[in-house]
């Protein structure tokens, strides 16, 4: 890695400078476009951002290694803010069946997708783990994803989860950031009642992951065939009180009260929501919890009702997007692919779907200080794209306008790299 690089002559360079935190309403869509941009980036670090003619002659930039964007888009990489990164099973025999019998995803056919991933975790090492995981690291770098967060949920016992937040940790950097997230409320065991497993084995686990640091964030799932609202709320509120950010999975099938349980105990996020009501968008647009969206998963399950986005947009709540990335729901890891759903399916405008994938992104794990944005102080995490304009990814589903990847100050992905 150069100690100095240049990056200049960017057609287009989105730097999202805006307000220190998530952005709501008109505010998403700003995208503080420069034409002709450069960037100076110190130690891996943003350093100045500006007109290619400004940056380039200050005198740090005079001995940098120089990467010429020009004629390109140039944006903040991505931060997809939950994948199932860490499994050892495939979905290839049921999402096939599905497929050629037309049929959707149900919740109950969701929770015994999840028990099939449970039986295959206990099958494999940390280290194997490690190994099958280490790929799928590598193909959202690829995409543009530089920052991701990664949930276990395939143990739901002490034994398997600490093995997958473990092998989360050992990934972590390699090549992208991952944020560890505690999903040992992904569903409730057979032979277990929602609150009895909550309370006996949730709550103190929670606890447990928090004063080992495997995890800064505790999720619970939601809605049929999982935990309903009583026997969530004991877990998260334990989870606050080790200091862990809370998240909540729910409305993807069926409307609940879930909602109201994310603003009671200030969940950090919510996602999926595609049968939100109306007095659930007003809870969320008087809150901070960020509705995350997942477009493609939507899509790939054979749902045919989306999530209310430009209601969420237009009330002033706070929309991230994710790919929702697991093998049973939804094998994509291309974050390009869930903003071409998003503008297709959602109502969201490129620019929007641009700022939930990245600024509001990173605030949905608690990382928007640190990226989601080109400014200075901030980790030079940038992507260079395929594109003259950055609307080009909102109407090319399938097809990767990632040119260049720029993690940390260091070229990871682009011509001549891998």
């Amino acid at each position: 890695m150069a100690d100095t690089i240049l990056l200049r002559g960017a057609r287009q360079l989105l730097t999202l400078r805006g307000p220190s935190g998530a952005r709501r309403g008109s505010a998403l869509s700003e995208l503080s476009i420069i034409n002709d941009g450069a960037i100076l980036i110190r130690d891996g670090r943003i350093e100045e951002v500006g007109l290619s003619r400004r940056v380039e002659n200050l005198a740090a930039a005079r001995k940098a290694t120089v990467i010429d964007a020009t004629g390109h888009v140039v944006m903040p990489a991505f931060v997809d803010s939950g994948v199932s990164i860490v499994h050892n099973h495939t979905a290839v025999d049921r999402n096939d069946e599905r497929l050629r019998n037309g049929a959707p995803q149900t919740a109950c056919g969701q929770r015994e997708d999840i028990f099939e991933a449970v039986r295959a975790l206990k099958l494999i090492s940390k280290k194997g783990l490690i190994l099958r995981a280490t790929p799928l690291a590598e193909a959202f770098a690829r995409h543009g994803t530089a920052t991701a967060g990664a949930v276990s949920g395939y143990g739901l016992d002490e034994t398997g989860e600490v093995k997958t937040l473990r092998a989360i940790e050992a990934l972590n950097t390699h090549p992208i950031d991952l944020a560890q997230i505690f999903f040992g409320g992904n569903a409730v065991p057979d032979g277990n009642s929602a609150d009895g497993f909550a309370r006996s084995v949730l709550a103190p686990l929670a606890q447990q992951v928090a004063r080992r640091g495997l995890a800064r964030i505790a999720a619970v799932r939601c809605g049929p065939c999982a935990f309903d609202v009583d026997s969530a709320r004991p877990y998260l509120l334990a989870a606050r009180e080790s200091g862990m950010h809370r998240a909540i999975y729910s409305h993807q099938f069926a409307p609940d009260d879930s909602v109201r349980l994310a603003v009671d105990v200030e969940a950090l996020s919510a996602t999926h929501l595609e049968h939100l009501a109306d007095r659930d968008i007003g809870l969320l647009a008087q809150s901070n919890t960020i509705a995350v969206l997942t477009p493609a998963a939507t899509f790939h399950m054979g749902l045919t009702r989306f999530a209310p986005a430009r209601g969420l947009i237009d009330q002033g709540a706070i929309v991230a997007l994710a790919t929702g990335y697991n093998p049973d729901q939804c094998p994509t890891f291309s974050m390009p692919f869930a903003i071409a759903m998003a503008c297709r399916y959602l109502g969201m405008s490129a620019a929007e779907a641009i700022g939930a994938s990245t600024i509001n992104a990173a605030h949905a794990l608690a990382r928007g200080h640190n990226t989601g944005s080109i400014e200075s102080g901030k980790q030079a995490d940038l992507l260079i794209l395929n594109a003259r304009d950055y609307r080009e990814l909102s109407h090319t589903p399938g097809l990767n306008l990632v040119h260049t990847m720029v993690k940390s100050g260091r070229i990871l992905h682009g011509p001549g790299h891998c």
